[in-house]
């Protein structure tokens, strides 16, 4: 490959690679994706069967096969995405070197007809020396005709080579997303090979680093070392309660200069998100505000929305879908009470669609009880999407917003907000697979 003897035409192979053997590769995951898909087959089927697991030596087996859920289902979407990855780069690689060889056959005829310009009558004799001048201008017509053809022929080459280079480039951003792609599902199969892993922490292989075993429990608001609670005092004498997190959103506010705030499995940040009880509530689907943009969930004997049961919603749908282990990815505006402070929750009170709402993303593991009931394990990572701006109608916003114009001389600037930190749930649910017993939400471990 690349030899220019292989391609004389062009001179260098734009892609090269051998169609069949990356067949031969994808027939071979095929295979192992095929047999991963039998095993979770086998395993929704016993799973799922609560006569199966009668007596303690059952118990034992079936929480043996519990553990073993998440990882055969991470394995066989890893496969799967390889699966894809090589499908996609065989059928690509294919059509690329049909390109490069209709390319390299107008480049060969391309060097023909510039040899041919080359040898043409004219070309060996410069226009010059004669006196006389029929012959001189005979020359010269021949000269200048002949010169013309080899100048066109020496570019329509130059173009096919510039067209060859465009797909060799093609061709290497094609060739690493797919390796990228490869190497992304290498990198989680290797981890579930390489040690016993608690399933909650596949998903996040990257983030494993970040330690969430310090969190210190701190309520909002609560004193955290090096900090005071905070109040803040109005000019008419009443006060303003504040936390670190509100303080945080704020200064960002101040001084961030409008740019977009990120906060991506923070430990602090995951547990005053994780201890926020509203929120908890909503989640749990014990408390629905009504909100105009829930459309999809109507109120009994009215025409207003209600916020989704997140945490049911998505057992009931892993119930339903009559498979062991499952995959979610719910998106929905999400409401809650505006408040009078400066704390964290308090600027967090909704979501904004326009930046992407709020978002519960992850997998479920569901599990068949001896009475028939069902146990559902919901990992998700959350993401609070927001733009943290003055809301007018609110009177301490307005107050906040002329504070922070003076404070900052004028440089407050609204900014998008991203928080995105793990939680877990557990659902359980009646054996008619319809009605929700019970949910405790609790951090990821």
């Amino acid at each position: 490959m690349g030899d220019s003897k292989q391609f004389p035409g062009l001179g260098f192979d734009p892609t090269p690679g051998i169609v069949p053997a990356v067949e031969g590769l994808l027939s071979q995951v095929r295979t192992s994706t095929g047999e991963f898909a039998a095993l979770q087959g086998d395993l929704d089927r016993i799973g799922l069967d609560n006569e199966a697991w009668r007596g303690p030596a059952g118990q034992e087996f079936h929480g043996r096969v519990n553990e073993l859920i998440p990882n055969v289902g991470f394995i066989k979407e890893s496969l799967l995405s390889v699966q894809m990855a090589l499908s996609s780069w065989s059928a690509l690689l294919s059509e690329y070197q049909r390109s490069r060889t209709s390319l390299e056959e107008q480049a060969v005829a391309a060097r023909a007809r510039i040899a041919q310009a080359k040898s043409a009558p004219g070309m060996d004799m410069a226009p010059h020396g004669f006196e006389d001048k029929e012959e001189y201008d005979r020359k010269t017509a021949l000269y200048t005709a002949a010169k013309a053809e080899f100048d066109a022929a020496e570019t329509h080459l130059a173009e096919i080579v510039k067209a060859a280079k465009g797909l060799e480039q093609q061709h290497k951003t094609s060739a690493e997303s797919a390796a990228g792609d490869i190497d992304k599902a290498a990198e989680v199969v290797a981890l579930l090979r390489s040690k016993p892993l608690d399933p909650s922490l596949a998903p996040k292989a990257p983030n494993m680093g970040k330690d969430i075993d310090d969190l210190t429990g701190r309520a909002p608001g609560e004193t955290r070392e090096g900090e005071d609670a905070g109040r803040i005092t109005r000019q008419d004498g009443s006060s303003v309660s504040s936390d670190w997190a509100g303080r945080k959103l704020l200064e960002h506010y101040l001084w961030g200069g409008g740019d977009t705030m990120t906060i991506e499995n923070d430990p602090d940040w995951t547990e005053y998100m994780n201890a926020n009880p509203e929120l908890n509530l909503v989640l749990t689907g014990q408390e629905r505000p009504v909100n105009p943009q829930y459309t999809g969930y109507a109120v009994p004997g009215g025409n207003l929305g209600v916020q989704p049961p997140w945490y049911p919603e998505i057992a009931l749908a892993a119930v339903q879908s009559q498979s062991t282990f499952g995959n979610f990815d719910m998106t929905h505006p999400l409401e809650l009470r505006n408040g009078e402070g400066m704390v964290g929750y308090e600027y967090l009170h909704g979501t904004n669609k326009d930046v992407g709402g709020f978002n519960a993303k992850g997998h479920t593991v569901v599990t068949r009880m001896d009475d028939g009931t069902y146990v559902v394990k919901v990992t998700a990572d959350l993401t609070f999407n927001d733009v943290v701006d003055p809301n007018l109608k609110y009177s301490t916003d307005k107050w906040k917003a002329g504070v922070a114009n003076v404070i900052s001389l004028g440089q407050a600037e609204s900014y998008n907000l991203r928080v995105t930190w793990p939680q877990e749930a557990v659902v359980r649910i009646a054996a008619d697979g319809k009605t929700v017993l019970d949910v405790q939400n609790t951090p990821a471990k």
